[in-house]
């Protein structure tokens, strides 16, 4: 249907008032940000090190960290390369996936082995180091929507579960939605963690303040529900591309 002016409805919603604000269906774009320059990350450590080449707006736009290198008054900016990403690069390659096909975290599939819970929490663990919140996001729900007490991990799967959230920025027990999750779990696994020398030996050993908090967990007998509902999967991250010429 078209209006007074000859154009489209759907344009002038899409293009602005005038129907041709073009500006405004240029915000948020895919193809917007691969204008922008390359990117040279190395990320790892000494001969484990990789070079991902990436296009500055897309990193800029997911990472509030590599935002405050590539856009302050830093070398980084002015040479166009990250040299010392201290991350995985296994791990980090999972995050350059998600910028340019959102890829694996955001994949509505049924996780299929319990190893799949500890990528997923080391994959959050590097998006807060990396301050990318919607990269976090995914994670969390690729995470949480599967994941329930009668859920199948193993004591040394728990045991890495428990490590990576010590790394998790130091708030209260419920604070972070991973943590408490993990938290949750973990406490109402107690009995048997208690058996396992690994827990005993070197997790509790390393980190004495994880037990006190798995502790509280376990004696909350009255919270059997998941403490964080599983969130809704992500929205798109970009503008269909769709422009009236």
């Amino acid at each position: 249907m078209a209006s007074e002016e000859g154009v489209p409805e759907e344009t002038k919603t899409l293009s602005g008032a005038d129907g041709n604000d073009r500006e405004a269906l240029n915000v948020d774009r895919f193809s917007d940000v691969l204008t922008s320059r390359i990117i040279e990350v190395t990320v790892g450590f000494d001969e484990k090190k990789k070079t991902f080449l990436i296009h500055e707006d897309l990193l800029c736009r997911e990472s509030d960290k590599m935002n405050f290198q590539l856009r302050g008054p830093f070398k980084e900016a002015q040479t166009g390369k990250i040299p010392d990403c201290d991350e995985d690069p296994a791990l980090f390659a999972f995050f350059t996936e998600y910028l340019y096909r959102d890829g694996w975290v955001r994949k509505d599939k049924t996780l299929v082995h319990s190893s799949e819970w500890v990528l997923l929490a080391r994959l959050y663990a590097m998006g807060e180091r990396l301050g990318a919140k919607s990269f976090q996001d995914a994670c969390l729900w690729k995470f949480l929507r599967d994941f329930t007490r009668d859920s199948s991990i193993p004591d040394s799967e728990i045991v890495q579960l428990l490590e990576i959230i010590t790394e998790l920025p130091e708030r209260n027990t419920k604070d972070d939605p991973l943590r408490s999750a993990i938290l949750w779990y973990a406490a109402s696994k107690l009995s048997r963690l208690q058996k396992y020398s690994a827990f005993k030996n070197h997790l509790l050993s390393n980190y004495p303040d994880l037990g006190g908090q798995i502790v509280m967990w376990a004696a909350d007998s009255t919270e059997s529900s998941r403490p964080v509902e599983a969130p809704k999967k992500p929205d798109s991250r970009f503008h269909e591309e769709v422009e009236f010429v």
